[in-house]
């Protein structure tokens, strides 16, 4: 199956692509309510600070390295990458380390943290999956090499069988990945999200594509998961640093909501809440919804290994 390129072989359309990058609505496993009020609950908080913890549940099963979370009417389906040989820093090569070995895994599970499918994808050296969406018929996967500036899958699975389709190969280190329901385009970030990609069908197929990249800018954290929210808003959570006076670097967490006009951010949320081995909630997985009483709630599964879904409510608005 032939690669998809990042690099000038493409026509990379920078112009317009904002316009169209975030031209998305909610779908999938959301309560119902209009995107109006969830845009005003979001833009009304200002960090973790004004969040309740309403549930911890324990996940029955190993978890690895969780990356991404949808959910899908009751139940959630979340990627992990399981590391069994890790990468190794390289000097004098065209790429910073090398690509290790693993498996990648994506779990289908209840709200009361049972296993209810799982299935493996990739391929070879690419084994690492991302961040993850439902587009209300498919769910959408990256899986790539764990490295920057290298090569990634996306797979299209059935959430009721598992099966997994590969739709296309990239040449570049998928890290999250979205698809616009209405226009049938794909929106990914890179590693680190340092690039924001629209990849655009030629005919019918993924395989052959226009790619458009531009440079992620005025954000605080790497996305390491994304959701539509709206017909111009995506909402992205992940982890940074940030310089203070000059002398040194905090991590921080942080959630941000983007839009297409103006600033590329529209929102920041401040995450500070950590669990007790001290992860970040927003360290990888994440999903958002709200409920018919006007409850923000926010899922994270932010440990490794033996973990937890992590379940937080904002006052009604």
């Amino acid at each position: 199956m032939p690669l998809i390129s990042a690099d000038a072989r493409w026509r990379f359309r920078v112009t317009g692509f904002l316009a169209c990058f975030f031209a998305c609505c909610l779908v999938g496993g959301a309560l119902a309510q209009s995107t109006d009020e969830q845009l005003a609950l979001i833009t009304a908080l200002q960090s973790d600070e004004d969040w309740t913890l309403l549930q911890r549940t324990p996940l029955q099963f190993p978890v690895y390295h969780p990356q991404g979370m949808t959910r899908v009417g009751d139940d959630f389906f979340m990627s992990s990458v399981e590391v069994i040989e890790a990468p190794q820093r390289l000097a004098d090569s065209d790429y910073d380390r090398t690509t290790g070995s693993g498996t990648g895994h994506l779990f289908k599970f209840n709200s009361q943290g049972e296993l209810l499918a799982h299935t493996t994808l990739g391929d070879g050296a690419m084994y690492h999956p991302g961040g993850m969406d439902f587009d209300g018929e498919h769910l959408w996967i990256p899986v790539a090499e764990y490295r920057p500036d290298s090569h990634s899958i996306v797979y299209q699975v059935d959430p009721d069988t598992l099966v997994a389709t590969e739709a296309l190969r990239f040449e570049d280190h998928l890290g999250a990945l979205l698809r616009n329901p209405h226009d049938q385009v794909l929106y990914a970030a890179s590693w680190g999200s340092r690039y924001l990609y629209q990849i655009k069908a030629i005919g019918s197929s993924y395989q052959t594509a226009m790619v458009s990249k531009v440079e992620k800018r005025n954000s605080d954290v790497d996305y390491q998961d994304c959701q539509l929210l709206g017909p111009d808003r995506l909402l992205c959570s992940g982890i940074g640093s940030v310089e203070i006076d000059n002398t040194h670097r905090l991590t921080i967490g942080g959630i941000e909501l983007l839009n297409t006009s103006g600033p590329l951010v529209l929102h920041k949320i401040r995450v500070n809440g950590t669990t007790s081995t001290s992860d970040f909630l927003t360290r990888n997985p994440f999903y958002f919804e709200m409920t018919p009483q006007g409850r923000g709630l926010f899922y994270f599964v932010p440990e490794d290994d033996t973990a937890a879904l992590y379940q937080y409510g904002s006052a009604a608005q």
